[in-house]
């Protein structure tokens, strides 16, 4: 008597427990089953299935899972039509969630949850919430998770979505929770890790928070945050940053950072005729010399370190900016282009606060047309007229 379809896949699958195959072992068996499972999709209608057998079609599926989630979830459905059950919910709803229908797996675990409560589905259920930005609900059903059984995967996904909540004392007790299950701090590492690669791709200062809220000893971050700054010309406040670290953490990389950025923030506020001394660079200070009239101070800058001729506005006093000071008389300052020849602008636009680094006008802003936002036809996003026209 020859062997029906089901009775021969009822005899390949009795033969085994699918939950305890390894991987090598369940990839031969479906290599095996395959032919079998082709003639059920090919048996199989809309309204009459072949196996006749909810529990055949569930293995199918559970064997599938890992490799082929669509087809687990159409054996999974069979399964469903035959009987209603708790593997067929929860094997559908897995099978759509690897597929990215998670509104469509939340379904289906909800339905799972009605049979057996599993942490399992739970945990499973918590993450697609959270792929659905459903912060909040996730945090609810992983507690009823951990009311069915605590392990450190559910405390290192409660402690990963407390973090995503803005709740981070009570993330930092559910990680060290962890250790009492495994005596490391790799999910707690990794998820700084996590937040430190996000923030390190954006370029705002205050992606950095959450990662030193929970790691307030992470060098990266704190070097991160001031970069940050920096960049965008909010220089003092970089260095500000810097300072707060030292009172959490000593690090040689830290001192350096503040050091490369206290020397360059000096460097771009002094005066270049006396080096922001203030002392006449010629006579260093003694003031035996004409160019300072022996009173020893840069006479550019009266011995404050800045450019006296344009009083740290970039803009000719003696011209406006117009590169004229009489019918066609060339100014003697700023050579008729209207761009102090001392500072060349650089000391003008509010946004960089005389330190020549504006992300708007990139130190220049000294355009009468654009005051400094560098978008005019005059200068053509250069901040700076550079021709003149003449009488």
């Amino acid at each position: 008597m020859n062997e029906s379809l089901a009775e021969k896949i009822e005899r390949k699958l009795s033969e085994v427990n699918l939950e305890t195959l390894s991987t090598d072992e369940k990839d031969r068996l479906k290599e095996e089953m395959f032919p079998l499972i082709e003639e059920v999709e090919k048996e199989d209608g809309p309204y009459i299935l072949s196996l006749k057998n909810p529990v055949l079609y569930l293995k199918i599926s559970y064997l599938l899972l890992d490799s082929h989630p669509k087809k687990a979830d159409e054996f999974a459905k069979k399964s469903l039509k035959l009987e209603k059950s708790y593997g067929g919910y929860f094997i559908s709803g897995k099978a759509l969630f690897d597929l990215g229908d998670f509104k469509g797996a939340l379904g289906n675990f909800d339905e799972a949850l009605k049979y057996k409560k599993t942490a399992e589905v739970y945990r499973l259920k918590a993450l697609a919430l959270k792929k659905r930005g459903k912060t909040d609900r996730a945090l609810r059903t992983i507690e009823k998770a951990l009311e069915v059984e605590e392990s450190k995967e559910i405390f290192a996904l409660y402690a990963d979505t407390l973090v995503n909540s803005g709740d981070i004392e009570k993330a930092k007790e559910y990680y060290s929770k962890i250790e009492t299950f495994e005596k490391n701090t790799y999910l707690y590492d990794k998820k700084v890790k996590d937040l430190l690669d996000d923030a390190k791709k954006q370029s705002l200062p205050q992606n950095f928070d959450d990662v030193l809220k929970l790691d307030e000893k992470c060098v990266d971050a704190w070097i991160g945050k001031a970069e940050r700054y920096w960049n965008i010309g909010e220089k003092e406040e970089a260095l500000s940053v810097l300072e707060e670290s030292e009172n959490h953490l000593e690090d040689e990389r830290i001192k350096d950072k503040k050091s490369e950025y206290k020397r360059d923030f000096v460097e771009e506020e002094l005066c270049k005729n006396c080096s922001g001394t203030g002392n006449c660079i010629k006579c260093s200070g003694s003031g035996d010399c004409q160019n300072c009239d022996g009173s020893g101070d840069c006479i550019k800058c009266s011995g404050s370190g800045y450019c006296f001729n344009c009083e740290g506005s970039a803009n000719c006093p003696n011209c406006d900016g117009k590169g004229k000071t009489g019918w066609i008389t060339k100014c003697e300052i700023c050579g008729g282009n209207g761009v102090c020849m001392e500072c060349e602008g650089e000391l003008l636009c509010d946004k960089c606060k005389g330190l020549g680094n504006c992300i708007i006008c990139k130190g220049n802003g000294n355009c009468e047309g654009c005051q400094g936002s560098g978008g005019c036809p005059d200068c053509k996003g250069r901040g700076v007229v550079k021709t003149v026209e003449r009488y």
